[in-house]
């Protein structure tokens, strides 16, 4: 999947810019071809971010065909918010597992200054059973 994007881009970048040149219509059409199955792939978070496509094609929303503008901009639209969609469920499940977690650590911490305390305890112990510290009773 990712090599079939990457060649889309690649074609969608040529075809932009032989389209700016004199009379590249058909150059356009091939562009908007090539934007339309990029546009049709069921792109995710993780290929976008893999392959870069977005970066690579950002240049086509200032391009001086407004067909391949238009395009381009509501192409990396689209994926702007296919992000943004993606950041927010997982900030939504993380919120969820932080909920749950707070409680879980709280015991945690807890047992843990119960075996400091319980430590202190023993070292403390050890030290009046040393011989040095029966001399001192004594």
């Amino acid at each position: 999947m990712e090599r079939e994007v990457l060649e889309l881009c690649e074609a969608a970048r040529t075809a932009a810019d032989a389209a700016a040149s004199l009379d590249g219509g058909v150059e356009e059409i091939r562009c908007i071809q090539a934007l339309n199955q990029l546009k049709e792939l069921p792109i995710t978070l993780q290929l976008l971010l893999s392959t870069q496509v977005g970066r690579r094609l950002r240049f086509l929303k200032n391009h001086p065909r407004n067909k391949i503008r238009a395009f381009a901009s509501e192409l990396l639209e689209k994926w702007r918010n296919r992000v943004i969609q993606e950041a927010e469920n997982q900030n939504e499940k993380n919120k969820s597992l932080e909920s749950k977690e707070p409680v879980e650590e709280a015991g945690e911490t807890a047992m843990a200054d119960h075996k400091k305390v319980r430590r202190r305890k023993v070292e403390n112990e050890k030290c009046f059973e040393s011989p040095a510290a029966k001399i001192r009773k004594n």
